[in-house]
């Protein structure tokens, strides 16, 4: 696409040169635009001839004279402007595009840069009716640095519960959450608008410290402005680093348009399943009847429940191998130490997908102080009853695609996805069993 720009009150050159003219003689059209009138311009295509090999580009001269108010031109001149521009067939000679290079320069036509596919590509469209339910809250990384999340994170621990300590944890986690909820959403949204605001209010005040340098109100005024404009671009960085689930992110990648992409890439389609083909090779659209597909495909894939009777003497034929011993059992559901259990939490990577809860081992490790001593007494509690919370041992069974653009149920595999707590248990039986 190009645009032709002219300045307002200038006149519009219908003259062309020589070599323009030999060029693009044939397709060439005066039109007179009105300065009431709106007029739509359409370029002639070249004729076909054994003589015109040059793929030339139509172009449009227009003529007017004394023009009041600006004007553009745009076109697809369906010709390379350089020589890498072509993809997908023979390369372009650089010699090919001089006429066209000296067209633009004498013209005054500029390129715009607009990517994207190609819209001579056709394309098949499904318009699907979005069902979108609500997400759970997950506690983010940036909670962290606020300074009210602390007091709420004591205020909630601190409130007295009866029962065993794994019920007594997930209690408190709970309540945690619902005290979260409306302050994540006023202190965490709109980054950009709370941002603006304190930058205005930073530059205002520096414009008073030009003609009252020592004013210590005005400086004491300044720092606040410019500790509170430092913090929202940390809280900001570390919440798209978390949402985008990158590793190397680094300060100055905040806020550009590949990782807003990135995140709305994340949130609508590697989430959602719109249509899927069955195992009939019937295709299925609409969340509603594809999760019915799944769930109908793994039942059938795992095997209903079976009705025969199953003997004694036929378990007793059954020779069962690599069973431990009553030695290692022991050794695997001993009592652990505190400290194994704080350097097993320790050890988990902070961003680890969080489960039905919610909260991720950066929060554990960050509140260690607080939360510690209540994670020490449930994992020991678990050991000592040999029983595990339901709602520490919940997970979610997410799906994840066996190859690139999977489209049937049988290209899915199931994949578990159990609590932060739930985790830290496996790995301390797992660290049991390799040092009993």
């Amino acid at each position: 696409m190009y645009q032709l720009l002219v300045e307002e009150g200038n006149d519009v050159e219908d003259d062309i040169s020589e070599g323009e003219a030999e060029i693009f003689g044939d397709q060439i059209q005066k039109t007179s635009i009105s300065n009431t009138t709106d007029a739509t311009l359409k370029p002639t295509q070249p004729p076909k001839s054994k003589n015109n090999k040059k793929n030339s580009p139509p172009i449009a001269h227009y003529k007017k004279k004394n023009i009041k108010s600006p004007w553009c031109a745009l076109g697809d001149f369906n010709n390379a402007l350089y020589s890498f521009e072509r993809i997908g067939c023979e390369p372009v000679h650089p010699k090919g595009t001089e006429p066209f290079v000296a067209c633009l320069a004498s013209t005054g036509l500029y390129d715009i840069k607009v990517i994207g596919p190609s819209n001579h590509s056709l394309i098949l469209l499904s318009i699907l009716d979005a069902e979108r339910s609500k997400p759970p809250i997950r506690y983010c990384n940036s909670w962290y640095l606020h300074p009210e999340f602390e007091p709420i994170l004591l205020s909630c621990w601190s409130t007295p519960l009866q029962g065993n300590p794994s019920f007594i944890l997930s209690k408190k986690l709970k309540i945690l959450k619902g005290s979260l909820k409306g302050w994540a959403k006023v202190h965490f949204s709109d980054f950009k608008r709370k941002k603006e605001a304190i930058r205005t209010e930073l530059n205002l005040v520096q414009l008073q410290l030009q003609n009252k340098s020592l004013d210590p109100t005005l400086c004491a005024l300044e720092t606040r402005a410019r500790a509170q404009l430092s913090l929202l671009i940390e809280m900001e960085a570390m919440d798209l680093a978390q949402k985008i689930d990158c590793d190397w992110m680094l300060m100055g990648d905040r806020c550009n348009e590949y990782f807003y992409n990135s995140i709305k890439e994340k949130k609508k389609g590697r989430s959602s399943t719109w249509q899927i083909t069955n195992d009939q090779e019937n295709r299925i659209e609409g969340q509603q009847l594809a999760s019915e597909a799944f769930i109908r495909f793994y039942i059938e894939l795992l095997g209903s429940p079976s009705t025969a009777y199953c003997t004694t003497d036929l378990i007793e034929g059954i020779e069962v191998r690599n069973v431990i011993d009553y030695v290692t059992a022991d050794e695997i559901t001993k009592e652990i130490s505190g400290v194994k259990i704080r350097n097993v939490m320790f050890s988990i990577e902070d961003n680890r997908a969080p489960g039905v809860d919610g909260f991720n081992a950066f929060f554990y490790k960050k509140y260690w102080a607080i939360v510690g001593a209540d994670v020490i007494k449930a994992v020991k509690f678990m050991f000592t009853t040999k029983h595990i919370h339901k709602g520490t041992n919940s997970t979610i069974l997410c799906l994840i695609p066996k190859k690139p653009n999977a489209s049937k149920v049988g290209e899915f595999r199931p994949i578990p996805c159990c609590t932060t707590l739930g985790g830290l248990e496996i790995r301390v039986l797992r660290l049991n069993y390799s040092t009993g």
